[in-house]
């Protein structure tokens, strides 16, 4: 395996588990509950997590098929790919964004169906991840939204550190509803 896949893959699951974890902290009962008046239940989180994947995997699979077909060359660079977004940004809670309508979440998603959906997803990443391992992802590029033409490396880590901030998301979810330790609610952003 590539180096530079390696590092994806682990980037990937880094904030996969993070996430995951900060999911089996809340109560399974308490998952499908919003801490307030519009504001996203786990459940949300989860179903909302999985229709980003699904999205993007399906523009970069497309998008990397095209250019194999054209001749994408393998990857010549072993230099970390980390620091070609910066994840900080993304990770920050104290900068609200809002969902695009397409990756809005169905609010008749339970919790169990939408953490299926979200494993689904998030399998499919890493699939194509490793479809590609030893090409020159640097090389193509397709733009984001928010961050404009960035290359499928920067739509990588992009993945991850979204469901990172997604994390965070959940916890203050769990702070919002109160703890099964009875800790007092916090504020949600």
């Amino acid at each position: 395996m590539h180096p530079r896949t390696r590092e994806v893959l682990e980037h990937l699951d880094t904030y996969h588990t993070e996430l995951l974890r900060a999911v089996e902290a809340i109560p399974a009962t308490m998952r499908d509950r919003q801490p307030a008046e519009g504001r996203w239940s786990v459940a949300a989180v989860l179903e909302h997590l999985a229709i980003v994947d699904e999205a993007i995997a399906g523009r970069l699979t497309t998008t990397l098929a095209v250019a194999r077909e054209a001749g994408l060359s393998p990857e010549a660079d072993e230099d970390s790919i980390l620091r070609r977004l910066d994840i900080n940004m993304i990770l920050d809670r104290g900068r609200p964004r809002t969902a695009s309508p397409q990756s809005q979440p169905r609010r008749d998603v339970g919790a169990a169906d939408a953490l299926a959906h979200y494993e689904q997803a998030y399998a499919k990443v890493c699939d194509l991840v490793r479809e590609y391992d030893g090409l020159a992802l640097g090389a193509v590029t397709a733009p984001h939204p928010v961050l404009g033409e960035v290359d499928v490396y920067q739509w990588l880590l992009f993945l991850g550190a979204h469901e990172g901030r997604h994390a965070d998301q959940i916890r203050e979810i769990g702070e919002s509803l109160g703890t099964p330790d009875g800790r007092t609610a916090a504020t949600s952003r």
